[in-house]
């Protein structure tokens, strides 16, 4: 039996959690839903199913005063649930705070509201606070409300364990349900020819450039120490794009790195590379290792607190390196160009949309 189901996320800009949205839209749509996708603010990078009925809430006019703007959208949205019905399922992606706020807002079942939460809490919002015990303390409390007392979904056990032992968050519910990935899709679009693919050997990260958090600046400097004829390709784009280049032209790797921006589909770029290499100081998940698993690429990550620890298992665990270790990444990559394990079945085969989407599912039930 068809059901009604809500995924509310802040943007369609280029990034992880916007993938994973889409993705799982189009996972209850092959099984026969319904599909409402609200986006708050009028950015959209991806191409989005027609079958998938989006509503845009904002094209930026929307008070720049924060303690408004819950107000705000609820008053936009509420009046598009009036006119849609009840739902099944409601799954929010906007994270804490303001996005709470919204949800609480709503003229929804809030009991058939789950909060997906994407990233450990503690690293993504103490950042500023490490030396500020009432700052962080105060940031904690924030956290803990917007949390406490909701049924929580968390992208990785890292993600729970950090909620539940470091921000002390109670909530109603919480489980782990791991990103979903279309793992034909994913090959079949791995095998379309863009014509910027480099002809020489190269390694490759991919990821949204963000020296706070993706620590490309470990990687090049790792990278720098590295004995290969490989190139480096740093795929994506962002706000730290200048800084890169600098780090890139202080070190004289200007040859030997490559920039070609952010591309809508990765998957050819992660299929030829010989090596993918992930170094973020934290990840929620880390979605671009599943997909160099399912296109057969080896990889390399940083053990962050989350994510690639439970993606890299078994014999892969012996490629994670402790964060911010400029020399043990750049040995493991030396190694892993060397030698790597052959990637099976069952390294991937848990992150199958059929499966994930049978575990919300079973949130209805």
């Amino acid at each position: 039996m068809s059901k009604n189901i809500a995924l509310f996320v802040e943007t369609l800009g280029a990034g992880g959690i916007q993938k994973v949205v889409l993705q799982l839209a189009e996972a209850f749509l092959k099984k026969g839903h319904v599909v409402h996708l609200f986006v708050l603010r009028n950015r959209i990078d991806y191409e989005v199913n027609s079958e998938i009925d989006l509503h845009v809430l904002s094209d930026g006019n929307i008070s720049r005063i924060a303690q408004l703007r819950p107000y705000l959208y609820a008053k936009k949205i509420n009046p598009l649930l009036k006119e849609i019905g009840t739902f099944d399922l409601i799954i929010s992606n906007l994270g804490s705070f303001e996005g709470s706020k919204i949800i609480a807002l709503l003229k929804l079942d809030q009991d058939k509201v789950y909060h997906c939460v994407h990233n450990t809490q503690s690293k993504r919002r103490f950042k500023r606070h490490k030396k500020n015990s009432f700052l962080k303390a105060l940031k904690t409390s924030k956290i803990q409300k917007s949390f406490n007392d909701k049924h929580l979904i968390t992208v990785s056990d890292g993600v729970r364990d950090d909620l539940l032992n470091t921000i002390k968050a109670r909530p109603k519910s919480i489980m782990t349900i791991y990103n979903p990935f279309d793992i034909d899709l994913i090959r079949e679009k791995a095998t379309l020819q863009e014509s910027v693919l480099p002809k020489e050997k190269y390694i490759i990260h991919v990821g949204r450039f963000e020296l706070g958090s993706k620590r490309q600046d470990i990687l090049i400097k790792a990278f720098n120490k590295v004995q290969t004829e490989h190139k480096l390709m740093l795929l994506g784009d962002g706000s730290d794009r200048g800084r890169i280049e600098e780090l890139i032209t202080s070190l004289d790797l200007q040859e030997r790195v490559l920039l070609p921006g952010f591309y809508q589909n990765p998957y050819p770029f992660i299929r030829q590379a010989d090596l993918l290499v992930l170094s973020s100081d934290y990840e929620g998940f880390g979605n671009v290792l599943a997909e160099a698993l399912i296109l057969d690429t080896p990889v390399v990550s940083t053990d962050c607190e989350s994510g690639p620890s439970e993606i890299l298992g078994d014999e892969l665990s012996a490629f994670l390196v402790p964060t911010g270790d400029v020399e043990a990444l750049s040995k493991k990559i030396e190694e892993a160009l060397d030698s790597y394990p052959k990637i099976e079945a069952r390294h991937i085969e848990r992150f199958d949309e059929k499966r994930i989407v049978e575990e919300y599912l079973s949130l209805i039930r």
